[in-house]
Protein backbone atom coordinates (compact mmCIF):
# COMPACT_ATOMS: atom_id res chain seq x y z
CA UNK A 1 0.00 0.00 0.00
CA UNK A 2 1.65 3.44 -0.95
CA UNK A 3 0.74 4.79 2.49
CA UNK A 4 3.00 2.50 4.10
CA UNK A 5 5.93 3.47 2.09
CA UNK A 6 5.15 7.26 0.75
CA UNK A 7 5.46 10.47 2.53
CA UNK A 8 3.88 13.41 0.59
CA UNK A 9 5.10 17.03 1.83
CA UNK A 10 4.30 20.40 0.74
CA UNK A 11 7.49 21.98 -1.48
CA UNK A 12 8.26 25.28 -0.05
CA UNK A 13 9.36 27.21 -3.13
CA UNK A 14 9.07 27.02 -6.88
CA UNK A 15 9.50 24.07 -8.81
CA UNK A 16 10.07 25.08 -12.55
CA UNK A 17 9.48 22.45 -15.05
CA UNK A 18 10.90 22.86 -18.78
CA UNK A 19 11.20 21.43 -22.08
CA UNK A 20 13.85 22.95 -24.33
CA UNK A 21 12.75 26.20 -23.88
CA UNK A 22 9.13 25.88 -23.00
CA UNK A 23 8.00 26.15 -19.13
CA UNK A 24 5.75 23.74 -19.17
CA UNK A 25 4.88 24.29 -15.49
CA UNK A 26 6.05 26.57 -12.60
CA UNK A 27 4.22 26.66 -9.64
CA UNK A 28 5.16 27.12 -5.40
CA UNK A 29 2.24 24.94 -4.52
CA UNK A 30 3.92 21.46 -5.35
CA UNK A 31 3.79 18.63 -3.22
CA UNK A 32 6.74 16.38 -2.91
CA UNK A 33 6.25 12.54 -2.24
CA UNK A 34 9.11 10.64 -1.10
CA UNK A 35 8.75 6.78 -1.45
CA UNK A 36 11.14 3.99 -0.39
CA UNK A 37 13.58 2.76 -2.77
CA UNK A 38 12.31 5.63 -5.76
CA UNK A 39 13.22 9.00 -6.11
CA UNK A 40 11.83 11.78 -4.69
CA UNK A 41 9.17 13.64 -7.18
CA UNK A 42 7.29 16.83 -7.69
CA UNK A 43 3.54 16.96 -8.30
CA UNK A 44 2.82 20.27 -9.38
CA UNK A 45 -1.46 21.52 -9.43
CA UNK A 46 -2.79 21.31 -12.71
CA UNK A 47 -3.28 25.08 -12.74
CA UNK A 48 0.07 25.76 -12.60
CA UNK A 49 0.63 23.47 -15.76
CA UNK A 50 0.37 25.08 -19.62
CA UNK A 51 -1.60 22.54 -20.86
CA UNK A 52 -1.16 24.22 -24.55
CA UNK A 53 2.22 22.67 -24.77
CA UNK A 54 0.84 18.91 -24.16
CA UNK A 55 -1.67 16.43 -25.72
CA UNK A 56 -3.16 13.80 -23.47
CA UNK A 57 -1.88 9.98 -24.69
CA UNK A 58 -4.54 7.75 -25.40
CA UNK A 59 -2.19 5.45 -22.58
CA UNK A 60 -3.06 4.64 -18.65
CA UNK A 61 -1.72 2.36 -16.07
CA UNK A 62 -3.04 1.19 -12.61
CA UNK A 63 0.00 1.30 -10.09
CA UNK A 64 -1.10 -0.70 -7.16
CA UNK A 65 -2.20 1.34 -3.98
CA UNK A 66 -1.74 4.35 -6.21
CA UNK A 67 -4.68 4.53 -8.91
CA UNK A 68 -4.77 4.55 -12.26
CA UNK A 69 -2.04 6.99 -13.97
CA UNK A 70 -3.68 9.09 -17.06
CA UNK A 71 0.20 10.56 -19.71
CA UNK A 72 0.48 13.16 -21.25
CA UNK A 73 3.40 14.09 -23.85
CA UNK A 74 4.87 17.20 -24.95
CA UNK A 75 3.26 18.62 -27.99
CA UNK A 76 5.93 19.06 -29.94
CA UNK A 77 6.69 15.13 -29.97
CA UNK A 78 4.74 12.05 -30.03
CA UNK A 79 4.24 9.14 -27.86
CA UNK A 80 6.75 10.46 -25.18
CA UNK A 81 5.47 9.84 -21.16
CA UNK A 82 6.22 13.38 -20.70
CA UNK A 83 3.84 14.01 -17.42
CA UNK A 84 1.39 11.22 -15.82
CA UNK A 85 -0.97 12.33 -12.91
CA UNK A 86 -3.61 10.13 -11.17
CA UNK A 87 -6.79 11.88 -11.34
CA UNK A 88 -8.51 9.55 -9.06
CA UNK A 89 -6.15 8.09 -6.65
CA UNK A 90 -6.51 5.68 -3.83
CA UNK A 91 -7.29 7.62 -0.59
CA UNK A 92 -4.38 7.35 0.73
CA UNK A 93 -2.92 9.61 -1.83
CA UNK A 94 -5.69 12.34 -2.27
CA UNK A 95 -3.34 15.29 -1.59
CA UNK A 96 -2.12 13.91 -5.46
CA UNK A 97 -5.37 14.40 -7.20
CA UNK A 98 -5.65 17.28 -9.64
CA UNK A 99 -1.52 17.37 -9.84
CA UNK A 100 0.72 16.24 -12.65
CA UNK A 101 4.40 14.96 -12.21
CA UNK A 102 6.86 14.96 -15.11
CA UNK A 103 8.99 12.38 -16.77
CA UNK A 104 13.13 13.90 -15.08
CA UNK A 105 14.83 11.60 -18.44
CA UNK A 106 12.53 14.18 -20.73
CA UNK A 107 12.11 17.58 -18.29
CA UNK A 108 14.22 19.82 -16.89
CA UNK A 109 13.18 20.23 -12.94
CA UNK A 110 14.30 22.39 -10.77
CA UNK A 111 13.42 22.85 -7.34
CA UNK A 112 14.06 26.43 -5.43
CA UNK A 113 13.56 25.79 -1.69
CA UNK A 114 13.06 28.55 0.60
CA UNK A 115 13.20 28.66 4.08
CA UNK A 116 11.69 30.63 7.20
CA UNK A 117 14.04 32.04 10.20
CA UNK A 118 12.66 29.97 13.30
CA UNK A 119 13.34 33.10 15.27
CA UNK A 120 11.67 35.63 13.35
CA UNK A 121 9.47 33.82 10.85
CA UNK A 122 11.01 35.92 8.14
CA UNK A 123 11.58 34.62 4.68
CA UNK A 124 15.63 33.87 4.36
CA UNK A 125 17.17 33.42 1.34
CA UNK A 126 16.07 30.87 -1.04
CA UNK A 127 18.33 27.72 -1.32
CA UNK A 128 19.50 27.51 -5.24
CA UNK A 129 20.25 23.28 -6.62
CA UNK A 130 23.56 23.12 -8.55
CA UNK A 131 21.25 23.08 -11.57
CA UNK A 132 19.65 26.23 -11.45
CA UNK A 133 22.50 27.17 -13.43
CA UNK A 134 22.40 26.54 -17.30
CA UNK A 135 25.82 25.33 -17.66
CA UNK A 136 26.18 23.20 -14.38
CA UNK A 137 22.48 21.35 -15.62
CA UNK A 138 24.25 21.34 -19.23
CA UNK A 139 27.23 19.40 -17.94
CA UNK A 140 25.33 17.14 -16.06
CA UNK A 141 23.00 16.20 -18.84
CA UNK A 142 25.41 15.89 -21.79
CA UNK A 143 29.14 14.18 -19.67
CA UNK A 144 28.97 11.70 -17.23
CA UNK A 145 29.32 13.86 -13.82
CA UNK A 146 27.33 14.97 -11.02
CA UNK A 147 25.15 18.14 -10.74
CA UNK A 148 27.39 18.73 -7.30
CA UNK A 149 30.75 17.71 -9.71
CA UNK A 150 29.86 19.94 -12.46
CA UNK A 151 29.59 22.84 -10.16
CA UNK A 152 32.96 22.24 -8.60
CA UNK A 153 34.25 22.06 -12.21
CA UNK A 154 32.27 25.66 -13.29
CA UNK A 155 34.02 26.46 -9.56
CA UNK A 156 37.38 25.88 -10.61
CA UNK A 157 37.64 26.49 -13.92
CA UNK A 158 35.46 29.57 -15.06
CA UNK A 159 32.44 29.50 -17.52
CA UNK A 160 34.57 28.32 -20.61
CA UNK A 161 32.09 25.48 -21.83
CA UNK A 162 33.80 23.83 -24.73
CA UNK A 163 36.97 23.49 -21.87
CA UNK A 164 34.60 22.54 -18.82
CA UNK A 165 33.20 19.64 -21.39
CA UNK A 166 36.57 18.57 -22.01
CA UNK A 167 37.52 18.69 -18.37
CA UNK A 168 34.51 16.88 -17.61
CA UNK A 169 34.81 13.65 -19.92
CA UNK A 170 38.48 13.34 -18.49
CA UNK A 171 37.42 14.00 -14.93
CA UNK A 172 34.80 10.78 -15.22
CA UNK A 173 37.09 9.02 -16.93
CA UNK A 174 39.98 9.04 -14.77
CA UNK A 175 37.03 8.52 -11.43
Amino acid sequence: MASDHSRISAFTGTVTVMFSDLVIASSTEAKAICVDDEPDVFYIPFKDINFEHLTALNRTVHREGWGVAHFWAVSTETGQDFMWAYLEPEASLAALANHGAFNPELASIAATATRHDIATGELETPLHLPTDDELVRHLAETTDVSPLQAEALVRRHGRDRAKLVALAKSFKAES
